[in-house]
């Protein structure tokens, strides 16, 4: 399919007269992960992990990626002709770099109005214009007519997230939200992120993969709120309820046109151009724009009272799901006839039979042996191995439930580790615990905090590419923003109370395999150390399972760290051992013993 779409591209391209085209991994709402119709990318080169952009020219064509794909992204697009750029290499130049350096003077580069983040193309825009080429603006229709047999929109239903889950109604966050409307005297604020317009409805869907959300925008105004949605996609008793909070349902394809009739005249119009399409801010060519980031991302981002008791919950459940499963594997995986799949399968078994548990948070990566160097893989029939004894399994998942978003990575060995294994373990170890015991002033961001993972490992002259932490929602993406603990990834948010993020350094040897050590973290406030002049924050664990002692030197983690390990499991064991059957608590109490002497 790729071969044939890419030459489709290529043909787009001479009959318009276009020198370049860029494709973006996202859609119309900015997201990660995207629903089947908006795959385009993917449909193009091959490529299916969640970041990479693609430009193809009519004799070139490369694609750009994080080094959580650079394998899976290497062995994907080998024999397709498009090149790997290799994100934040020595060497690697910037995907709108490289594209000036393919378009001679003159050149026109086509983009998908509806994909692009508008301050994105700004900034390039006139870059790009010292060199002569212009950026040309082309319809989604050019999808559909280069894409034979794209997947329709998604049909499921959306349903209420209700005030019990979700901790406030959505009168009560409307009127949060017109508050900020009137500190910033702006007559309407624009929303087309789903995770935002979910949060702000207390609506939750099906229509992405893992993500429980609604494809939707929403404009609210000091009196009005709409809600941009698919025809049949709310149910009746759903429309009751946003009625009864003043939300009016409206076609989803009439958001462009709304924008450019309602705000004419000079509208102050709050639209977060960091986020908001090119084609959504040229519909608002009438109205003065209020660029700020949307007050919703921040309202999402700290967790209320009511979410995070849901939440603590929900990870309870989750570790006795990875502690039976942990169990279960440590019986069977002996005998030969476990496979990366079959793994994966039995812990999906175990999750969906806690309560509230809805489905993955996010596609399994079960891994042994060398795949666990590929930061993104997971198995499918064709790589699906069987997990031995001799070297380590790596297996990050996590959980969507009614309460809760749960993500967690361990690596386990369930054979005779060698000294190598155990000290590459114990040095991700170090990190992933003396962040979480770092205390931090307020005002702190996590581009400062992710230093304090690596120390360990940049000692001994090893480091991982990807960022260190990443915000969760409260039944929402595993994923979200504004904050995280990572040198890319963080924009200069600071960390305060309620927002939760993971915790999760590692380390991949390339054939060899993967090391990966994750928590979920919330951040509390530090009586210790605060005073009136200076608050102080830290961080709690939130997920419930044990780390393999097996994998643990002890002498390379200091006495901190290591009163840190064993407070950590006995913080599981209090947690996880009401609700398991004897010989489940019994393989706990041993997996908890304390290391420290």
């Amino acid at each position: 399919m790729s071969h044939s779409i890419l030459e489709g591209l290529r043909r787009f391209l001479d009959e318009t007269h276009e020198t370049a085209i860029v494709i973006p991994s996202t859609d119309p709402h900015g997201s990660e992960y995207l629903p089947d119709h908006w795959k385009f990318r993917e449909a193009c080169s091959g490529f299916t992990g969640s970041a990479g952009d693609l430009v193809v020219t009519r004799d070139a064509a490369g694609l750009w990626t994080d080094s959580r794909y650079f394998l899976q992204a290497g062995t994907q697009l080998a024999g397709t002709g498009i090149e790997l750029f290799r994100i934040g290499q020595p060497g690697t130049p910037s995907l709108w770099d490289q594209l000036a350096t393919w378009c001679p003077a003159g050149s026109r580069v086509a983009f998908f109005g509806q994909l692009h983040p508008r301050a994105e193309l700004e900034r390039q825009k006139a870059a790009l214009a010292e060199r002569g080429i212009t950026l040309h603006p082309i319809s989604e229709a050019v999808i559909d007519r280069l894409w034979p047999g794209r997947p329709a929109p998604a049909t499921a239903p959306a349903f209420a997230h209700p005030e019990a889950f979700a901790g406030q109604g959505m009168a009560e966050k409307l009127a949060r939200l017109r508050e900020s409307l009137a500190t910033e005297r702006a007559e309407a604020h624009v929303i087309s992120q789903l995770d935002a317009v979910a949060w702000l409805m207390n609506l939750r869907g099906a229509d992405i993969a893992y993500n429980p959300l609604v494809v939707s925008h929403a404009i609210v105004t000091s009196d009005e709120a709409l809600l941009f949605v698919p025809a049949g996609k709310i149910p009746e008793d759903v429309a009751d309820g946003l009625g009864a909070a003043g939300v009016t349902l409206v076609p989803y394809d009439d958001f462009l046109p709304t924008l450019a009739r309602r705000f004419t005249g000079g509208s102050r119009v709050w639209i977060d151009v960091e986020a908001a399409s090119w084609a959504t801010v040229e519909h608002l060519q009438g109205a003065r724009l209020v660029e700020r980031p949307s007050p919703v991302t921040m309202f999402k981002a700290v967790k209320n009272p009511v979410e995070l008791d849901g939440i603590r919950r929900s990870h309870v459940r989750d570790g006795v799901a990875m502690v039976r499963f942990l169990k279960w594997m440590e019986d069977h995986v002996p005998t030969g006839r476990v496979t990366e799949l079959s793994a994966a399968a039995r812990l999906l078994e175990l999750r969906a039979g806690g309560e509230r548990f809805v489905g993955p948070s996010f596609e399994t990566i079960s891994a042994y042996g060398p795949h666990g160097a590929i930061v993104h893989y997971a198995p499918d029939e064709a790589s699906n191995v069987s997990i031995g004894t001799d070297s380590l399994y790596l297996i990050d998942s996590g959980g969507q439930y009614l309460d809760g978003t749960t993500d967690i990575t361990r690596t386990v060995c369930f054979g005779r580790p060698d000294a190598k294994m155990r000290e590459h373990f114990t040095r991700v170890l170090a990190g992933h615990l003396q962040l979480a015991i770092t205390a931090f002033p307020q005002g702190t961001a996590g581009k400062q905090l992710d230093t304090v993972a690596r120390e360990k490992l940049w000692e001994a002259g090893l480091q991982y590419g990807h960022g260190t932490g990443h915000g969760i929602g409260a039944f929402l993406g595993v994923h979200e923003g504004p904050h995280a603990i990572s040198p890319y990834r963080c924009r200069g948010q600071a960390l305060v109370p309620g927002m939760i993020t993971s915790n999760e350094p590692g380390l991949y040897l390339q054939g060899q395999y993967g090391i990966r050590i994750e928590n979920v973290l919330v951040v509390v406030p530090d009586p210790a150390r605060s005073t009136p002049e200076l608050p102080f924050h830290a961080f709690e664990n939130l997920t419930m399972c044990p780390v393999d002692r097996r994998l643990v030197e002890p002498g390379l983690l200091s006495a901190a760290q290591l009163a840190a390990l064993d407070d950590y499991h006995r913080l599981v064991r209090g947690a996880l051992l009401p609700h398991l059957e004897p010989e489940v608590a019994g393989w706990l109490m041993d997996a908890t013993e304390p290391l420290a002497k």
